[in-house]
């Protein structure tokens, strides 16, 4: 029988606003296991906790710890991609990329993880940022549900 793939489950969410513009973030490399990933842009959101078993649930509490967005508990964002992603050092993630509306003036106040911010539709995100390979199927996959 062939080996069971282990893998962290990680939600993630575009944010975006009624102007139609996505909040991406950038990685400062200073949290464990980021120091390779200094740079790199990406969307809010991160792992599950062990313990936490709603997706729902462990995604709003990576958006208020990572900008500071409070999402009501009775909110459920939109499930627009789920991927596995195989990281350089062999580990693998399931990412469940999410779609949550926010209000035009909501501004992000950033974790430690982060050391900058923008807000990008998501051509000039592709064309500008230094994505991962994942977040650029993730931003692929919002194009398309969009323009659907």
């Amino acid at each position: 029988m062939p080996e069971m793939i282990k893998a962290w489950v990680a939600n993630k969410s575009f944010l975006v606003r009624p102007d139609g513009t996505l909040l991406f973030v950038c990685d400062s490399g200073t949290s464990e296991g980021h120091e390779n990933v200094a740079g790199k842009w990406d969307i809010p959101g991160g792992r599950m906790d062990i313990g936490e078993i709603d997706m729902q649930t462990a995604l709003r509490r990576e958006l208020e710890e990572e900008v500071g967005l409070k999402v009501s508990d009775d909110t459920r964002a939109e499930l627009l991609l789920a991927d596995m992603v195989r990281r350089e050092d062999g580990e693998h993630i399931c990412m469940h990329c999410y779609q949550t509306v926010v209000d035009q003036d909501f501004e992000p106040v950033l974790s430690s993880e982060h050391n900058d911010y923008g807000w990008y539709t998501a051509e000039e995100a592709l064309e500008k940022l230094n994505l991962f390979d994942s977040f650029r199927r993730a931003v692929n996959a919002y194009v398309a549900n969009r323009d659907a």
